[in-house]
């Protein structure tokens, strides 16, 4: 027994750490051993070589899996070590950044806006109709990706909408010199991007049980604010330095890291077919069928209803807050060479912050449920896009502290709309059915941007975007149209209770 305190004990560690993939299997091997071991070391009085440089790896290991932990906890995953993880784990991890990289684009147009409106001469209608381009150009294409995924699988759309979205906007920035030629890439670019959340939704449900996917579908879209937030602040850091283009550039080009991670690294879950279980879900279907009401479609029409809402108030917060800041930056007497950057770390925290929320809402969603935290949510943001407006011409650090406010409730229940629909819609139409949800709540994100450059554009004529003084009609429309998130969710609510056990078949 001696022998496995020594060399020899450390190969065994490891053999047992590889087999099974997991170190505190071979930990607790180890310490059985060592027990013995000790035994015979306190009657010889020595301590062998071995023994040290095992337990300083053990040790090592240790202090690593503390600083995991909370990662750990929140995806449920069987280990700690990266290269011990679970195959579901992984496949969350890299169609997380694949979704992280390949939105990057999304908010650079925004950041660097003024810019542009200087250059060509834009004005605030003008830009608020390149940011609905995008918005559109999700919402075409958003539909057929989630029939198609049905289809054909979520992986071969993901991975054809990660390489498109870096071509088109690599495009953008290296020959986008008209209103007409940025208006036509940025509608390509929302083509691409369109394409990747709903499959990528569809894809983790064949990986996570309902009672998981609370976690996990708020860590993949915890890629989308980590997105915007990098998009505003590497955009607007390259910007300042060597203009606008380098800024495009520098956030398209990881776009098709994003492509590979998700070709290379993520795949589908396939199920072996049971047909004595399709029998029996055939005549389940069809005893249901006898009973079906319309009345079993309100949960899904109630919660995508609220997610129109949502949505409105969203995007047409963070497409806007770049400017916004903007302009809040030289109201407020900044430095006109340095308001781009400024803005887009300005923007970039207060995106930003929404990201340990949106981790938190998905973990206390599986806890006191979805629907209470949508309202919560809801009408903390409601609050906040009610008042951001009127500090504009205020001291930045109200200014800051309200869009930080905002960006922390405004994004943190998104991916509970998704999950509520995945418990009340069958899975054999799930992935239609997100589509449709995502149609819905992305044509709302093509409509509240246009509609607030037009406000602006109204309130504020003949001023460019950065010299506007009057920012609080434009928030209070996007204010309005998301009440629609917390009444609709309550109205769910109560019909759920009365219809405790009414599903659809």
């Amino acid at each position: 027994m001696v022998k496995w305190c020594s060399d020899a004990g450390i190969a065994r560690f490891n053999q047992i750490w590889v087999r099974s993939k997991r170190y505190d299997e071979a930990v607790s091997w180890w310490c059985r051993t060592e027990k013995i071991c000790s035994l015979r070391q306190h009657e010889s009085g020595r301590k062998t070589a071995g023994q040290v440089e095992l337990w300083r790896l053990i040790e090592m290991i240790s202090s690593l899996s503390q600083l995991l932990l909370p990662f750990n906890y929140f995806i449920k995953s069987g280990t700690l070590l990266p290269h011990a993880m679970s195959k579901r784990s992984s496949i969350l991890l890299f169609l997380t950044l694949g979704l992280f990289f390949a939105s990057l684009p999304w908010y650079n147009f925004s950041a660097v806006a003024p810019e542009l409106a200087k250059e060509f001469g834009l004005s605030a209608s003008q830009i608020g109709a390149i940011i609905s381009a995008f918005q559109m150009g999700y919402v075409v294409v958003v539909l057929f990706t989630g029939w198609l995924s049905d289809k054909i699988g979520p992986k071969r759309v993901i991975v054809t909408a990660t390489l498109l979205a870096g071509v088109f906007s690599t495009l953008f920035a290296l020959i986008a010199n008209t209103f007409s030629s940025i208006l036509i890439l940025r509608v390509l670019s929302g083509l691409a991007t369109g394409a990747i959340y709903v499959p990528g939704m569809a894809l983790l449900t064949q990986w996570f049980a309902a009672n998981e996917r609370g976690k996990a579908l708020s860590l993949f879209t915890v890629a989308i604010p980590l997105a915007g937030a990098a998009s505003y602040l590497v955009t607007g850091w390259f910007a300042a330095r060597w203009g606008w283009r380098a800024g495009i550039l520098a956030t398209s080009l990881p776009a098709f890291i994003g492509f590979f991670c998700v070709a290379l690294l993520v795949q589908e879950r396939r199920q072996a077919k049971d047909p004595d279980a399709d029998a029996a879900a055939i005549s389940t279907r069809m005893a249901r069928a006898t009973v079906f009401k319309w009345s079993m479609m309100v949960p899904a029409v109630l919660i995508t209803t609220a997610y129109m809402g949502h949505m409105w108030e969203l995007y047409g917060h963070n497409s806007w807050l770049g400017p916004f800041l903007h302009s809040a930056l030289l109201a407020a007497g900044g430095d006109v060479t340095k308001a781009v950057a400024q803005s887009g770390m300005l923007a970039s925290v207060s995106i930003f912050v929404g990201v340990p929320a949106t981790m938190l809402c998905g973990i206390l969603a599986d806890k006191y449920g979805r629907i209470r935290i949508i309202m919560l949510s809801s009408m903390a943001s409601f609050v906040g896009t009610c008042l951001v407006g009127f500090s504009h011409g205020r001291p930045m650090g109200m200014v800051v502290a309200v869009s930080m406010w905002i960006g922390a409730w405004v994004i943190a229940d998104t991916a509970m709309y998704k999950a509520v629909l995945t418990e009340v819609v069958p899975e054999r139409f799930l992935g239609t059915a997100l589509g449709l949800q995502s149609v819905a709540g992305f044509g709302m994100t093509a409509l509240s941007p246009a509609t607030f450059g037009v406000l602006l554009e109204r309130y504020n004529p003949g001023q460019i975007v950065a010299d506007a003084a009057l920012w609080w009609p434009s928030y209070l429309a996007l204010a309005l149209p998301a009440l629609l998130a917390p009444l609709a969710t309550t109205m769910l609510m109560l019909w759920q209770r009365r219809h405790p056990g009414e599903v659809w078949p």
